[in-house]
């Protein structure tokens, strides 16, 4: 099985080209946000939605930190240890990964750009989205916002979170073997390790890149150091 360490040196390697193009990807809509008037009807729909996200988000991350960050003490070796890193990954990915995408859903619509659900948990009837609340009431799936955001050229980001892996793990997708879990007839491991080290640094540089946005519109007054999570930009 290939090491954790062997399997890390890859996705370092990605990391700043990760983030270079990660940060291309949502300036323009930053700046169409900060374009606004304050008083104006979209600059108050952003505010709300920022508000609503940051304060839960905040209080998931306290979770996400105790969760898993590439832990030592979490050993490989057995079936245990194996199904912690794949449930782990799936946890992360439906707390702190869907509240980023709901968060970016709301940034494109406060920049015009319509988001359209159907409620089907009320009177039927197919709506403009216009809060993380409703996103959330009417169980928007993660593949239709991930979709959303590609159409829209946000494309790093579900590049990263991968929704054809968290579905797999949620439905049980997998099958042990000779003391090893098998995803696709692969080694579980290496895929579910990778793919929690891009979706932990993803993590890091939207808490420095919202923060910052926060910072600068002033909606809140937070510090976050640039070298959280290998962020050094």
């Amino acid at each position: 099985m290939t090491s954790k360490k062997d399997l890390d040196k890859i996705i370092d390697k990605k990391e700043e080209q990760t983030y270079i193009k990660l940060v291309s990807e949502l300036e323009p809509y930053f700046k169409g946000i900060k374009a606004l008037d304050i008083k104006s009807k979209e600059f108050q729909l952003f505010k709300k939605n920022y508000k609503y996200f940051f304060n839960k988000f905040t209080e998931k991350l306290k979770i996400f930190a105790n969760l898993f960050i590439f832990k030592d003490d979490v050993s490989i070796s057995d079936i245990k240890g194996q199904l912690t890193q794949l449930f782990a990954y799936l946890g992360t990915v439906e707390s702190v990964g869907n509240a980023i995408v709901d968060f970016l859903v709301m940034l494109l619509v406060s920049n015009g750009i319509d988001f359209h659900i159907e409620c089907k948990y009320g009177t039927p009837k197919i709506m403009h989205a216009t809060s993380i609340k409703q996103l959330e009431k009417e169980r928007v799936s993660l593949g239709t916002k991930l979709n959303f955001l590609r159409e829209n050229n946000i494309k790093t980001i579900p590049s990263i979170i991968d929704n054809t892996l968290r579905n797999r793990i949620a439905h049980l997708d997998f099958r042990i073997k000779e003391n090893h879990v098998f995803i696709k007839d692969k080694d579980a491991f290496p895929q579910v390790h990778i793919a929690q080290r891009k979706l932990s640094f993803l993590i890091g540089a939207m808490i420095v890149l919202l923060v910052n946005l926060g910072n600068e519109l002033g909606l809140i007054t937070t510090i976050v150091p640039r070298d959280w999570f290998g962020i050094k930009n």
